[in-house]
């Protein structure tokens, strides 16, 4: 448990770090997330299809038929997971393509460790699946 002077410490930090001031800054702090949307809280990125995602997660409330409030959350996470696993292989194949053109700058884009994040988001993705889906299932 952390003493009163921890915790005073720690209030005095936290006033030096606000984060972004700038409008440029906070604009570019707010996608940061975006990118690839591996982090994101909606599965949908600024330029995917929300007909085309509505549609996937009709698909999957008609597959359970979810009766309660629960069930619904469940076959909404699958769906959600549904979505990011399809979209990795078309993050993959642009990477590969930026990469394999010789553009200066083509992969400028692509900053850090993007495959790392990438294989880390695949399974996420795919534990995040699997748990909605056998939770939805064992309630059958």
């Amino acid at each position: 448990m952390p003493s009163q002077r921890q915790i005073e410490a720690n209030r005095r930090n936290a006033r030096l770090s606000t984060g972004p001031k700038t409008p440029e800054g906070k604009a570019r702090s707010a996608r940061n997330r975006s990118l690839h949307g591996f982090c994101s809280r909606d599965p949908l990125l600024p330029g995917e299809d929300p007909a085309e995602f509505a549609a996937s997660l009709a698909k999957w409330r008609f597959e359970f038929q979810p009766a309660n409030p629960d069930e619904d959350y469940l076959v909404c996470q699958l769906a959600a997971a549904d979505w990011r696993l399809r979209r990795i292989p078309c993050l993959e194949a642009e990477f590969f393509t930026a990469g394999l053109s010789n553009q200066p700058g083509a992969l400028d884009k692509w900053r850090g460790d993007f495959f790392g994040a990438l294989t880390r988001a695949h399974g996420s993705a795919t534990r995040a699946f699997y748990n909605a889906l056998h939770a939805l299932k064992s309630r059958e």
